[in-house]
């Protein structure tokens, strides 16, 4: 479903940020409206959409992990695969910044950068993130021994929100679970 709805274009959320579960029943995509717009529907949608609007419904915690060096970004993916994340991996900080101006909830979201990276480097990408939300979370993961110059060149920034490389599971997964709340 998300491959058809993301096809169309049709500013439509992908079907994971709706948290459908086929338990309920049948979930269908149909052609809507005047500009033939596709849309998912059923007593499916209908049900989980009334859990998600409620209490009921955790929200989902998103982290996003940009690094250019893909062995990276499967390490840190699945240092967190056993907890209750929904993780997104970018090589390309550009890509990166597109995904971020998408989501419409920036409360649940952890951002971990690389510092060395091919056209924007960790300190721009940083920036322009910000610029979307101050408030969004960021964690520097880097091999470089810079901490103290990190330190008062990136305003707010405090020792916590920067890791060296290589980084220890259960120090990583413990500073991203501290940081998410």
């Amino acid at each position: 479903m998300n491959k058809e709805l993301l096809k169309n274009k049709n500013n439509l959320s992908q079907v994971e940020s709706y948290r459908i579960s086929l338990d309920y029943g049948v979930v269908d995509l149909a052609l809507a409206g005047d500009n033939y717009q596709l849309d998912i529907f059923g007593s499916t949608v209908n049900i989980c959409s009334k859990i998600n609007s409620s209490s009921l419904a955790p929200k989902n915690k998103i982290i996003i992990i940009v690094d250019d060096d893909k062995d990276v970004l499967f390490t840190y993916r699945s240092f967190l695969k056993d907890y209750d994340y929904h993780i997104a991996c970018f090589t390309d900080p550009n890509l990166t910044l597109n995904y971020v101006e998408e989501l419409s909830n920036f409360d649940d979201l952890l951002v971990i950068l690389d510092i060395r990276m091919k056209d924007l480097n960790g300190f721009q990408l940083h920036q322009r993130i910000k610029s979307i939300d101050p408030t969004i979370k960021i964690l520097f993961v880097t091999a470089l021994d810079i901490l103290d110059k990190l330190l008062s060149i990136v305003p707010g920034i405090s020792k916590g929100q920067i890791m060296r490389k290589p980084v220890d599971k259960k120090i990583f997964t413990n500073t991203v679970r501290n940081m998410l709340g």
